[in-house]
């Protein structure tokens, strides 16, 4: 169906899992949430639950099974990442450059992940995050952006366009400016993900998106 089923605990994961190797958190926004029992409710749609004045379910299942939530709107997952494992059906991709863009404090692109000049794997995170995302949504393409080193921003929408909304910068490495946190310029940094074509050389400086489009295979 049209629902999404989150247990609250990753040991309480495995009834629920179709493929097994991958472990993926996800943010949920539960709003106002309806408790039936351990049975739920096989025809709850969305439209139902909302004449109910609710946002989601949760379902007491038994004590061993523990409680799962349940929504009806992906819009509602916020966030996910990738918490350890691998595989889950990704046979690689690529990944291409879509040029510098500026920012403001107007986001062209909400902020996935803070900047922190101390955390060199951050980047890597992120681009896990974005892919597990994608798989969960069932999409092929989607946009990752670097800014002030590696403040993140990610988008798994396959017309994702936001990152255009303060204009563009160009191309060429050298128009990656300084970042504040990292005290240098990102324009030749060489990082590769395994299974994926291309290469992420550039990351933005102060106010620049550094945007790339991955598309997986």
């Amino acid at each position: 169906g049209g629902e999404f089923f989150f247990p609250t605990k990753e040991e309480l994961k495995s009834h629920k899992a179709i493929l097994t190797g991958v472990t993926l958190r996800a943010y949920v926004r539960l709003g106002r949430i309806l408790t039936l029992d351990q049975n739920g409710d096989t025809r709850m749609t969305l439209e139902k639950l909302q004449s109910k004045g609710f946002d989601s379910v949760c379902i007491a299942r038994k004590v061993s099974s523990g409680h799962e939530y349940v929504v009806y709107d992906p819009d509602q997952v916020l966030y996910i990442e990738k918490v350890r494992g691998s595989g889950g059906g990704v046979k690689g991709g690529r990944i291409e450059f879509l040029g510098l863009w500026k920012d403001t404090g107007d986001r062209a692109l909400p902020i996935r992940m803070n900047v922190n000049p101390g955390d060199p794997n951050q980047i890597r995170r992120a681009f896990d995050s974005l892919v597990a995302e994608m798989q969960w949504k069932g999409v092929s393409c989607g946009i990752f952006a670097a800014q002030s080193y590696n403040q993140m921003h990610w988008s798994a929408d396959p017309i994702e366009s936001g990152y255009k909304k303060h204009g563009f910068i160009g191309t060429e490495a050298h128009k990656a400016s300084r970042s504040t946190w990292s005290g240098r310029e990102h324009q030749c940094e060489g990082l590769r993900f395994e299974g994926f074509k291309g290469v992420v050389n550039i990351l933005g400086g102060d106010w620049q998106n550094a945007v790339y489009r991955v598309t997986l295979m």
